[in-house]
């Protein structure tokens, strides 16, 4: 099923689904676009089919979208990508192979965790979860910058692979979230750690335990609203956690 909420957390619909979707996003129009393993498929708001677009192939492993006015970017964690999308579901590039002469250094996806998220000027990121950073591409694949923090210091992303998920406040600040030890973290625009959001203790694990053996993480996915609220999917709880900054008294 998809559930639609207000704000305030009072239920405003339920849409049955007939096949499990691993991701989703919204089109400018309105539309709904369901992340389903090898392809994408479109609803409206009150669930009727629209379309479904072509396959991505028996290699494909969806695990992120996110649209703008012109393109649809779908992460491919199979195929270690991002395929762009028209609005009409064609295929219309791809995105992050590794190619040397253009600088592009190839996408390291050893889990399914592989996210892509647009900043308020814009600009495309996608998550390069193998070497702990992030990079921002043009719609055509140029690479534009990336930035890396592979550490093991409250700073960094440690582990296989991480930051699983990310989204952008409207000020330009990003917000990251990890597995392995479950923590949601704030960067600024210039990339310098703002400081940590929540814990693993705010997500039932004790923060002495180091990282857990186990790839499955309670963080389903993450999101800003538009207040800069940050969202959580937090699967251990059942919920959406939402999580607001504390103004500093004069």
């Amino acid at each position: 099923k998809l559930v639609v909420y207000q704000m305030d957390g009072t239920e405003v619909r339920q849409i049955s689904l007939v096949d499990t979707p691993n991701c989703l996003a919204l089109l400018p129009n309105g539309g709904i676009l369901l992340g389903m393993r090898d392809h994408v498929e479109e609803i409206d708001d009150e669930g009727a089919p629209k379309s479904t677009w072509e396959s991505l192939g028996a290699k494909a492993h969806i695990t992120s979208i996110t649209a703008d006015e012109k393109n649809v970017y779908v992460a491919d964690a199979g195929q270690r990508r991002v395929f762009c999308f028209n609005h009409n579901g064609k295929v219309i590039g791809q995105i992050g192979e590794k190619d040397e002469q253009r600088g592009i250094p190839g996408f390291v996806v050893p889990s399914p965790y592989f996210d892509v998220a647009l900043d308020p000027q814009g600009a495309l990121w996608v998550v390069n979860p193998g070497k702990h950073g992030l990079e921002s591409y043009r719609p055509n694949g140029d690479l534009i910058t990336s930035w890396y923090r592979p550490s093991m210091e409250l700073k960094g992303f440690c582990g296989c692979c991480n930051p699983i998920h990310i989204a952008f406040r409207s000020d330009g600040s990003l917000v990251t979230a990890e597995k392995g030890i479950s923590r949601i973290k704030l960067y600024a625009p210039d990339q310098e750690f703002i400081g940590l959001v929540a814990g693993p203790d705010a997500f039932g694990e004790r923060p002495e335990a180091g990282m857990a053996i186990d790839l499955e993480s309670p963080l389903k996915d993450l999101a800003v609203d538009s207040k800069d609220r940050i969202l959580v999917l937090d699967s251990r709880q059942g919920s959406i956690r939402v999580f607001e900054e504390i103004k500093e008294r004069s």
